[in-house]
């Protein structure tokens, strides 16, 4: 098996999306996107890690408490296309605001 390795195409780019409710403690609660581009190729310096060739498209979101990242890093994906990157944040975002407003009665 031949690994590679990722190249960063462009910059990684934060987006915050706040879902204007408070926890317990008074803080808003929402989330931190970041998207990026990665251009893998193959490296047979590369002993362990990625088998993608190409571009991919990769994502992530972070719960936040007043725009500052909370808890645990709840993995990231890469994706073949925007839309299916797109699909995936807005699933995990409507998710998480609903989990937001269920444990939380107060309006931000």
């Amino acid at each position: 098996m031949s690994f590679t390795r990722k190249q960063l195409v462009g910059e990684i780019k934060i987006e915050h999306k706040s879902f204007e409710v408070k926890d317990s403690r008074g803080r808003v609660i929402g989330s931190n996107i970041s998207r990026a581009t990665y251009n893998f190729v193959p490296d047979s310096s590369v002993q362990w890690g990625y088998t993608l060739e190409g571009l991919w498209f990769w994502a992530t979101t972070h719960a936040t408490r007043n725009r500052e990242d909370y808890g645990a890093f709840t993995g990231q994906e890469f994706f073949k296309t925007e839309e299916e990157r797109e699909a995936w944040i807005a699933k995990r975002l409507k998710s998480a605001e609903k989990t937001a407003i269920k444990n939380s009665k107060v309006t931000a």
